[in-house]
């Protein structure tokens, strides 16, 4: 190397307030970075392609589940992140089971901002409800939550979705079907409604 590049890249350098041995040091990687980049462009590429063919980021879904029957007691479909549509499930929670709501009703959460708002903490707190937060970092705290989603990721059909009101027409034919005619082993092989009513009544609703 000729004594002018040299001095020029001498002076690169302390202008740019780094040393020369850290310059030819991230020189000699080059070849290294570029291998890098390539394989990050390879994955980006099966990540869209996987995004694409799951068809998911649409719609946001906020639900609330009753934790001894299972019945999904409250839900909205949202195109935005943003805080209302958690307060709306909650006064539709409100609007659809209010008679049955009282100060020993419990609202369980994970940490998420839309649960920590003050907006939402208001609303719990002005309905005379109580609020519960699952340990930080931990999702057993809220594992039926999380089975719940589980099961529904794999049993609507979003990638056939084409609109905000497709998507609404699925969830909502989903949430009936839930309630209403998805049997499960853990609730006496009953639907989540049929079992809140078989505990109310003490008759079963299916003929053995």
């Amino acid at each position: 190397m000729g004594s002018n590049n040299k001095l020029n890249i001498s002076w690169l350098c302390d202008n740019a307030g780094v040393s020369r041995s850290g310059y030819y040091s991230w020189l000699s990687h080059m070849q290294e970075r570029m291998k890098k980049e390539l394989r990050d462009r390879v994955d980006f590429e099966l990540i869209i392609q996987a995004y694409k063919f799951r068809g998911y980021d649409k719609a946001y879904l906020s639900v609330i589940l009753d934790a001894f029957t299972k019945q999904v007691l409250s839900y909205v479909l949202s195109e935005s992140l943003e805080v209302d549509f958690v307060l709306e499930t909650i006064n539709k929670l409100i609007d659809l089971h209010g008679i049955s709501l009282d100060c020993e009703t419990l609202i369980h959460s994970d940490q998420g901002c839309h649960y920590t708002s003050i907006k939402f903490q208001e609303l719990i707190k002005n309905n005379e409800l109580r609020q519960s937060m699952s340990r930080r970092g931990n999702c057993w705290d809220n594992a039926p939550q999380e089975s719940f989603f589980g099961h529904m990721k794999d049993e609507v059909h979003v990638d056939k979705c084409e609109t905000f009101s497709d998507l609404q027409f699925e969830f909502d034919d989903y949430m009936d079907y839930y309630n209403n005619d998805r049997y499960q082993w853990d609730l006496a092989k009953l639907s989540p409604n049929e079992y809140a009513k078989y505990y109310e009544t003490g008759e079963y609703p299916i003929k053995v």
